[in-house]
């Protein structure tokens, strides 16, 4: 059993994976205030574009434990060249950097990132963020009319979380039609759902179209 006096980092992720849910800011607020000079509070931000609320750096000049962490891996699909952020107090970057290898980001992933950042690539990604909203919108609400869906859970990342009464009939019948999806069930409680991530219009409709030929058991 671990002793409240032991615990040294709480570490977050907003929205979450696999469940899409995401901390409001005065959520994140009342997390730091309690960790203050206490611990040092990590929210993971993987998929914050996605999400309207957005990220936490505006909370970090309150509170210096605040650590956040974001990525190009999911809303610039950069997910092979592997770049991320720590975003910080300068003393805790400054911790951060006597830890870390010295060269830590190879010259094709920086040269990867660079091109992905400039303002031609920024704009197309925001674009591609847009769509990906509209489209988990209309996907989510598709999904929740299919007779063997359960649930579909409220999401703030690029896809869905969905309960179906025959799961094991669902991913048979998606992968059937060269659809891949993360099945979630060896997670806890999670034995009968699958995460579906948001694709373009015709991916989405792809999905439903294999969807709608699961019967209900």
């Amino acid at each position: 059993m671990v002793k409240h006096g032991d615990v040294h980092v709480v570490f977050i992720c907003s929205p979450a994976n696999p469940t899409g849910q995401a901390l409001s800011l005065d959520q994140i607020k009342t997390l730091a205030k309690a960790t203050a000079g206490r611990a040092a509070l990590v929210i993971d931000e993987a998929y914050a574009e996605f999400s309207k609320v957005g990220s936490a750096r505006g909370l970090l000049d309150d509170f210096p434990q605040l650590v956040l962490l974001r990525t190009l891996s999911k809303a610039y699909a950069l997910a092979g060249a592997r770049i991320g952020a720590v975003i910080g107090d300068p003393d805790v970057i400054r911790i951060l950097r006597s830890l870390q290898a010295p060269y830590p980001i190879p010259a094709p992933s920086a040269g990867l990132a660079l091109d992905a950042l400039a303002p031609k690539a920024v704009a197309l990604a925001r674009q591609r963020i847009a769509i990906s909203i509209r489209e988990r919108a209309a996907l989510g609400r598709d999904l929740g009319r299919l007779k063997n869906v359960l649930r579909v859970y409220p999401s703030q990342g690029n896809f869905l979380l969905v309960r179906f009464v025959d799961a094991d009939e669902a991913l048979a019948r998606l992968l059937a039609r060269g659809v891949v999806v993360r099945d979630m069930r060896a997670m806890g409680q999670l034995e009968n759902a699958l995460r579906i991530s948001i694709g373009t219009p015709e991916e989405n409709q792809a999905v439903l179209s294999a969807l709608l030929e699961v019967p209900r058991s």
